[in-house]
């Protein structure tokens, strides 16, 4: 048997609200959701088992040059990622694949379908759903593909019936460890970009599941925390520097500073089994001090991402988001003195945001000694507070629901039009983006700062994109 996990394209990619130059030019990360479950799949998936991925991203296909893949390579699974900015290009995947062979058992998985499964099993070319962590129970789906009486039972999974859809939720996955690690030597590794890397070559890297925060704007604390244990995390690092010459890691965990300890542990452990690598994380304002920046500092953290996203304190509190602008810039400074390059992440559209809310987080950013600042205009995503909030003040419908039973490529989320229209919201956007990245102050640190020819010129076609787009 041949399974064939596709990371789909984005030739139909609904707008996340941020400038398209900002899209463009974020780079290419590995489809790390796909890796974990070609690895799972690979150790205890049935014998004689062949597991693909195929980036299309990566490899920059469109959908004809997919269609002749899946021709070439005849796989008798293909299962797609599914989130819901690319449920378009998914569904679209899955259709070329019954149209190259209409025997091809289709799935969909992803974050898309932990929101909606029966909206989106019930697409004609999906035959499977696998709701929640799919590496246990995708792979329980390919060892019982022709025993439907089995098929009922996999917790997680959800497929059509001559009685109609059925399907049920699988518990979360309690330890971590016990996961392989992803198989990224099954993509093009080398090839993934990241504007903001001091190397070349970089990998992702998740070392937990979930989050224990309530940020009113994200559904990620709707899922509880679980950690991989330290030692296993760098057993991870060590193996991609010695296995695939990898030496810089984006930790792509929402908020890797949530245990104390367990961040001083996993520096003491890189600086104990002296790993020399490079790496940035994400952290909250009120989760750092002096301790953890400088062991961070002597493991090689090069750079700290903070979501900062209003310089007003009234905002901060009616977003859950427990920080104040004074621990922002005591932090910040902080963190400025131990030498971390540092982004930070602000939105423009809060709920009760009006001129001067709006212009409390701008002139925020500008007096920061940041290196980098992410604006976005606030989107109501589905199953956040916010979402919910909003059907019920009647300032809109459940039009995610409604895209996600009839997705269209000309869809466009909805931004909290409160005070200001979504056209008001993109101009103040560009004015923060304009403020912050052209004054000449902030060009000429940032071009002192650049150590490598491939830094160079990431930055510098990043940078000529802000310039001349605000």
């Amino acid at each position: 048997m041949k399974v064939l996990l596709v990371n789909p394209p984005l030739k139909h990619l609904i707008s996340a609200n941020v400038p398209s130059f900002v899209e463009e030019e974020r780079g290419t990360y590995p489809p790390l959701g796909l890796l974990y479950i070609a690895s799972y799949l690979r150790e205890n998936g049935p014998e004689g088992l062949e597991v693909q991925v195929l980036d299309t991203i990566l490899e920059d296909l469109n959908y004809q040059e997919i269609e002749d893949f899946i021709l070439k390579e005849s796989p008798d699974v293909v299962a797609t990622q599914t989130l819901t900015f690319t449920l378009v290009d998914s569904l679209e995947v899955v259709r070329l694949a019954k149209k190259v062979n209409p025997q091809i058992i289709t799935v969909l998985g992803g974050r898309h379908c932990d929101i909606y499964p029966e909206e989106t099993i019930r697409f004609e070319y999906v035959d499977y759903l696998i709701q929640g962590e799919g590496e246990i129970a995708f792979t329980e789906l390919i060892k019982n593909l022709n025993n439907e009486r089995n098929l009922k039972k996999i917790a997680g999974l959800f497929l059509k019936t001559k009685d109609g859809v059925i399907g049920n939720s699988r518990e979360l996955i309690e330890n971590l460890d016990r996961l392989p690690f992803p198989a990224r030597e099954l993509t093009n590794y080398h090839k993934y970009r990241f504007l903001l890397a001091k190397n070349s070559v970089f990998t992702t890297l998740v070392t937990s599941r979930g989050c224990p925060f309530t940020c009113t704007f994200c559904d990620e604390g709707r899922k509880r925390f679980r950690p991989v244990s330290t030692s296993r995390v760098v057993d991870e690092i060590v193996a991609c520097k010695r296995n695939l010459g990898i030496e810089t890691f984006f930790i792509f965990d929402s908020t890797f500073t949530v245990s104390r300890q367990r961040v001083l542990d996993f520096c003491d452990e890189l600086v104990k089994r002296k790993a020399d690598v490079m790496f940035d994380i994400r952290s909250r304002i009120n989760l750092i001090d002096d301790e953890i920046l400088n062991k961070l500092k002597k493991a090689g953290c090069l750079r700290i991402q903070y979501g900062v996203e209003s310089g007003n304190n009234t905002i901060l509190k009616n977003i859950h988001k427990n920080i104040t602008v004074d621990q922002v810039k005591r932090v910040v400074d902080k963190t400025r003195d131990y030498g971390f390059e540092i982004l930070c992440d602000f939105m423009i559209g809060l709920p009760g945001e009006k001129e001067k809310e709006i212009m409390d987080t701008i002139n925020l950013s500008l007096n920061l000694p940041i290196d980098f600042a992410h604006f976005s205009i606030m989107t109501p995503y589905p199953n956040t507070e916010i979402y919910h909030e909003g059907i019920r003040r009647g300032m809109f419908g459940d039009y995610w629901r409604e895209f996600s039973l009839s997705p269209a490529s000309n869809f466009e989320p909805l931004v909290w039009e409160e005070h200001f229209s979504k056209e008001e919201l993109i101009n103040y956007l560009s004015l923060a983006y304009s403020k912050f990245y052209k004054r000449p102050s902030y060009i000429w640190q940032q071009l002192f700062k650049i150590r490598t020819p491939a830094e160079l010129f990431r930055k510098v076609k990043g940078g000529l994109k802000v310039l001349m787009r605000t």
